[in-house]
C-alpha cells in the first residue's frame, strides 16, 4: 500500500507534465527560394527543444537558444537576435500555419516560413 502512495503521486506528475506539453518536437519548415539570398532554401528540418525560460531551437542542425515572450493578444512566441529566428505559434497575423519560423537571411525583410509537425 505504501508503495501505491508513493507511485501514485509520480503517475500524476507524469501525465500533467505530458498533458501541458504543446511544443512540436519536429517540424518541416517550407518556403519559396529567394531572389535576394542564394542560401535561403526550400524546406528546414526543425527540432524544438524546451529550455528554462525557451527553447533551443535546431534548424538543420545548428542549434541556437530562443527566449520565449508573450504579446498581449496571448499570442506565444521564441526569439533570437543573432542570428534572428523567430518560432510563432498561432499568431493570428500569420494564419496559413500554426507554427510560423522567421529565418536569417540577407532580403530587405523578415522571412517567415510555414511549418508542420512531423513524427
Amino acid at each position: 500500500m505504501k508503495k501505491m502512495f508513493f507511485i501514485l503521486p509520480i503517475i500524476f506528475c507524469a501525465s500533467v507534465c505530458y498533458a501541458n506539453q504543446t511544443l512540436p518536437k519536429h517540424l518541416i519548415c517550407e518556403t519559396s527560394l529567394s531572389e535576394h539570398d542564394p542560401n535561403v532554401k526550400e524546406s528546414y528540418d526543425v527540432k524544438i527543444d524546451e529550455y528554462q525560460n525557451g527553447i533551443v531551437l535546431t534548424v538543420d542542425g545548428e542549434g541556437w537558444v530562443l527566449i520565449k515572450y508573450t504579446e498581449e493578444d496571448g499570442t506565444v512566441y521564441y526569439y533570437n537576435e543573432k542570428p534572428w529566428y523567430n518560432f510563432r505559434i498561432n499568431d493570428p497575423q500569420m494564419s496559413a500555419s500554426q507554427y510560423n519560423l522567421g529565418i536569417p537571411t540577407n532580403e530587405p525583410f523578415a522571412r517567415y516560413t510555414s511549418c508542420r509537425e512531423v513524427e
